[in-house]
């Protein structure tokens, strides 16, 4: 369960987080506006940047079996913060713009009779804090306008009856690697399925000793999201919505790459955009509290990535440079210095290639002229790579990686040296690789559903063993949209091949929508 790591706590080294993520490690606090608190999404490039709350939750069944059972005195962890950005009850013209519209069914008269308006009069709601965020009630939909049927990349979400128990865990010494503290508290889990006090099972030699403390810190009952939903109550329990987004994020933050609230791998379709970098397919996900529901809003992404090659490979590619023999000028080597900067690489001419070392910035001599101290003897790069390694090297005008401190510096010849995969590429983009990324991630309506059923058939939320112990169940099916809206001048319906209907806005028109309704496509009614 991850988000984005904010500051590190001091002095006790651990991790507090609060809903958007967890494992230790500092105390993560997310701005929660934003991104986090928009509504939904039908596409867009990944450009970075999440505001999450980090923190650790589990359900349990009331008067059940529970996961994490931690020892603690009452009344020492603190009150879950109320929910800092503004409730999901937008207005419909904002939804319509961030769905992926798929097709319409057949248009219906030109008046029809409204639904209920989800959110009650406010006169009939209760009394909430004067410190929430509270906006003003709707005070109905409109009838005017044609009737039309539509798909939408949600896909509705039913809870069961269940608490959900958030805890904050500190880990010490602090790690400020999210990897290593994921691991750290997998492997606790597998240790100690109860959390106990009293000494963990005795490990092997070498092996480092993490002190984690599980502090229970709330309990969150899907009660207040029912009311909220139901429209009476106007505070968005928001503590509640992260933890059910945070369980359905755990499973696929295993299995793929995760940027801020989007999965990328591979296997969901590459390809280059030069100049050493590529661009990975992958998918957005959200659990979204809307006027029609709760339900899980899912589309397709795309960003960049470096390339899994060797570190010569793309400093050549990366400055457009053919001969290698030559000198690499002041300009280039501090180009190269900004583009390998944090990322990380592996050396093969270790026998043990586990080892991975983040680039801290570029040699100023070259290879050839760098010297450093070895046992009291002074020794060149070159002549210790012949002597220890049995390796000549041979790009030795070129410049050396470092990793490591200026103080401690290791020093790592290009050539020997493999970036790793999955890492993402942050710089700013040239038009050649916009251009790129654009088009790998365009789709017409019918191949962007297809690709969206594609991602929710391989995550199987149904059978997600973290969905199912927090009581979430999604339908495998997209959510459907009633809409009225009103035909101005300029707009116009065009069919296209497969039965699509896609609703065009021309320059001189307007769209004006007067109501929206999501159907459960199961047929249990609405959501």
């Amino acid at each position: 369960m991850s988000a984005r790591d904010g500051g590190q706590r001091g002095g006790r080294g651990g991790g507090r987080g609060r809903g958007g993520g967890g494992g230790g490690g500092g105390r993560e606090r997310g701005r929660g506006q934003g991104q986090d608190q928009g509504q939904g999404r039908s596409g867009g490039v990944e450009f970075g940047g999440e505001s999450g709350r980090g923190g650790q939750f589990h359900a349990r069944h009331p008067g059940g079996r529970g996961g994490l059972a931690a020892e603690h005195p009452r009344g020492t962890g603190s009150a879950p913060v109320a929910g800092e950005a503004a409730s999901a009850l937008q207005p419909v013209e904002d939804v319509l713009t961030r769905v992926s519209l798929a097709e319409t069914g057949e248009g219906a008269s030109s008046s029809s009779t409204a639904p209920a308006p989800v959110v009650a009069a406010s006169g009939a709601l209760p009394p909430t804090s004067s410190k929430s965020l509270v906006f003003p009630s709707r005070p109905g939909f409109g009838t005017a306008g044609r009737r039309c049927r539509v798909r939408a990349n949600h896909f509705v979400v039913q809870l069961a009856d269940k608490t959900i128990y958030h805890y904050d865990i500190a880990i010490t010494p602090e790690s400020i690697s999210r990897e290593r503290n994921r691991t750290i508290i997998k492997e606790l889990i597998r240790l100690q399925q109860q959390y106990l006090d009293g000494r963990l099972p005795r490990g092997s030699k070498g092996e480092k000793e993490y002190r984690v403390t599980i502090t229970e810190v709330a309990k969150l009952d899907m009660y207040s999201l029912k009311q909220f939903m139901a429209g009476r109550q106007r505070e968005l329990p928001q503590d509640t919505i992260q933890a059910l987004d945070i369980a359905l994020r755990e499973c696929p933050n295993g299995r793929y790459t995760s940027i801020s609230r989007s999965f990328f791998a591979q296997s969901f379709g590459h390809g280059e955009i030069g100049s050493g970098v590529e661009c990975w397919r992958g998918y957005y996900q959200s659990l979204r509290p809307t006027q029609m529901g709760l339900s899980l809003n899912i589309d397709i992404s795309a960003t960049a990535f470096y390339k899994a090659q060797p570190v010569m490979d793309f400093a050549l590619e990366y400055l457009n440079i053919r001969d290698a023999s030559r000198r690499l000028h002041d300009q280039d080597r501090l180009k190269l210095r900004k583009a390998l900067k944090g990322i990380r690489v592996v050396a093969t001419h270790r026998r043990d290639m586990s080892i991975h070392y983040k680039i801290t910035g570029l040699t100023s001599d070259p290879l050839k002229e760098l010297m450093f101290d070895q046992n009291g003897t002074t020794v060149s790069v070159v002549q210790y790579f012949k002597h220890q390694y049995n390796y000549s090297l041979k790009y030795v005008n070129w410049p050396c990686l470092q990793a490591g401190s200026d103080s401690r510096p290791t020093y790592l010849p290009m050539e020997v040296c493999i970036i790793l995969e999955g890492q993402r590429y942050s710089r700013k983009l040239n038009e050649h690789q916009v251009r790129g990324i654009l088009r790998l991630a365009c789709e017409r309506p019918s191949q962007r559903e297809k690709s969206i059923l594609e991602i929710t058939s391989r995550n199987n939320y149904v059978n997600d063993y973290h969905a199912k112990e927090f009581g979430i169940k999604v339908t495998n099916q997209l959510a459907w949209l009633m809409l009225v809206y009103s035909l101005l001048q300029g707009l116009n319906i065009m069919t296209l091949d497969e039965r699509e209907y896609v609703i065009l806005l021309l320059a001189s028109g307007t769209c004006l929508t007067r109501e929206c309704s999501m159907e459960d496509p199961s047929g249990t009614g609405h959501a």
